[in-house]
């Protein structure tokens, strides 16, 4: 079943390991190296309140581009 999931954050989560490393967890789902951050977050800092959407590539599409209907896929028009 696809699932629609809303990323409501724009930057990473650091989590610091037992050795003190520390790891960037992608947060924003735009990450092509998620679930690790690629600092592609950086494309949604002006997002605003607006619900968007992005293909595979990390590019943003414009609401006309997308649709979405209950149990389906947000699938490129």
């Amino acid at each position: 079943m696809t699932r629609l999931i809303k990323h409501s954050t724009d930057k990473p989560f650091i989590h610091i390991t037992p050795s003190g490393d520390k790891v960037k967890i992608c947060m924003c789902g735009v990450s092509k190296t998620y679930p690790f951050c690629d600092a592609s977050h950086s494309k949604t800092k002006d997002e605003g309140d607006q619900l968007c959407c992005y293909d595979k590539e990390g590019n943003r599409l414009s609401s006309d581009e997308w649709t979405y209907q209950e149990d389906k896929e947000i699938t490129d028009v």
